[in-house]
């Protein structure tokens, strides 16, 4: 049986474990900020299994990581990676994920419950839930160097990527054994 080498400084290993929410990004954020500096070339590695979760919190994280200068970031994915989490693991340039990592993608859900929507509330909601489509998949397609009507196509078909189908389509970079 073969033991997985990943090569972790903990001084620069930050976990996103669980949802993306408000409290996992604040904490995420204030440790990359404790450990974060421009001179060092030492990478900072974001270890991310997550189900997914606020879709503004996952955008917020990736946007702010996206925007420092001279950070190199390496995600390594656990276990499930879903919805927006996939984008949390975008944050690193390098992406390496273990065996047994999935990736999940689906459409962008808009919760209502039993409640009365007004029809102009509707259309609001539309506009903002395709904005977000398109955000999501203009960032997996740069990524992936894959064209947006496919990208697109993963998350209307609820696509699933085991670890190997996740390297060929680009999602990750190597599996590490």
């Amino acid at each position: 049986m073969r033991r997985f080498m990943i090569p972790l400084n903990e001084d620069r290993t930050i976990r996103w474990i669980g949802d993306a929410n408000e409290p996992n990004l604040r904490r995420v954020l204030d440790e990359l900020v404790k450990i974060e500096n421009p001179r060092s070339k030492k990478s900072i590695h974001l270890i991310v299994s997550s189900c997914g979760g606020t879709v503004s919190q996952g955008f917020a994280f990736y946007d702010y990581v996206r925007h420092i200068k001279n950070i190199q970031m390496t995600s390594i994915g656990l276990g499930e990676i879903n919805s927006i989490g996939v984008i949390i693991f975008f944050a690193g340039i390098k992406r390496l994920i273990t065996p047994s990592t999935t990736f999940l993608f689906h459409e962008t859900l808009q919760p209502y419950g039993k409640e009365d929507v007004p029809l102009s509330k509707l259309r609001y909601d539309l506009l903002s839930v395709e904005a977000i489509d398109r955000r999501y998949t203009e960032i997996v397609a740069q990524a992936t160097k894959k064209p947006d009507n496919e990208v697109a196509g993963w998350s209307k078909e609820g696509r699933n990527f085991t670890a190997e189908e996740a390297v060929r389509a680009g999602i990750a970079h190597k599996i590490i054994r």
